[in-house]
Formats: structure tokens, sequence, C-alpha cells
């Protein structure tokens, strides 16, 4: 099956560049990023692949993060995962937030994160979402980070290895 790919489509796609008004990678531009090899396929992305490429999974919980057969490569949503299994939602973020002191309990990250940002409130249509690092959130549409499944930041908080 290397080689391979399958196609990138699907109503979850299509409704998230709706919702932003194009602003995600579409399936043609997807589909363009795998013809030109830009994209990792899944069976590109073993363990075997991704060592080779100097990429090493971050366990969380002693569980591999969701989705983790998508480091260092594409999930068909469009959105990047980066080599220890994480998503790339850099590109979709409206605002990027350190924050200290994060409980990865949005009832009290998310305030946090909007004063940080100068926000009254999370803007209708967008979610605050914890990067692995325990310290950024990244406001971005929720179209994008629910089409995206991901184990994030909140899990790593709330498993303590941060």
């Amino acid at each position: 099956m290397a080689g391979q790919v399958a196609a990138v489509s699907g109503p979850s796609l299509a409704a998230a560049a709706a919702a932003l008004g194009g602003g995600v990678p579409t399936e043609a531009g997807v589909a363009a990023e795998i013809a030109g090899g830009l994209v990792v396929n899944e069976a590109q992305c073993s363990f075997g692949a991704l060592a080779s490429k100097g990429g090493r999974l971050r366990k969380v919980g002693g569980r591999n993060p969701r989705n983790y057969r998508y480091a260092g490569g594409v999930h068909p949503s469009g959105v990047r995962y980066n080599e220890h299994g994480f998503p790339n939602f850099a590109p979709y973020a409206r605002a990027t937030v350190r924050v200290e002191g994060l409980t990865g309990a949005m009832w009290h990250d998310e305030p946090l994160a909007n004063a940080a940002a100068g926000l009254h409130g999370t803007p209708d249509g967008y979610v605050w979402h914890h990067v692995e690092d325990c310290v950024t959130m990244q406001l971005i549409p929720t179209a994008i980070h629910d089409i995206a499944g991901h184990t994030g930041g909140a899990a790593v908080i709330n498993a303590g290895e941060c």
C-alpha cells in the first residue's frame, strides 16, 4: 500500500472551509500536496519511517497520542501533525497566547486565555486549543479543532507530564 493515498474529501473538510470562507486547505490543495509528495501518507508514518526522519512519538499517560499515525504527516482534514504526534494548528490560529498556571480544564483556562488575548470572551465559532508545551493556547476555528481528532496539551497537563 506504500505510495497509495486515500482520497481526501468528506463533508467535514468542506464544512470547515465554508465556515472559514475558504481559510483552510481545500480538497484540491491537499490533493496537490499529496501529488507533489509533500504529504506523508499513513504507510509512510510507521514507527520505522518516523524514527528514520528523527521523529519520536511523545506518549501521554503512557499511551500514544490520538491519531499518532499522522505524526510527521497530514491528517485527512488537511491539518499537519508534528513528529511527536500532536496537531499543528498554528496556521489557523487567530491568536496565540502564553498562559502560566493552565490546569487542562476549560472552565479555568479559557478565561485566562481570553484575558491574555485581551478578549472579553471566546468569539463564536472559535475554541481555545491547549498546545502540548503546557503554557501556550491558540484560538482556532471550532470547525478545524473538531475535524482533526487529537491528543493535546490539556491531556498532557492532566497526565501531570508538563
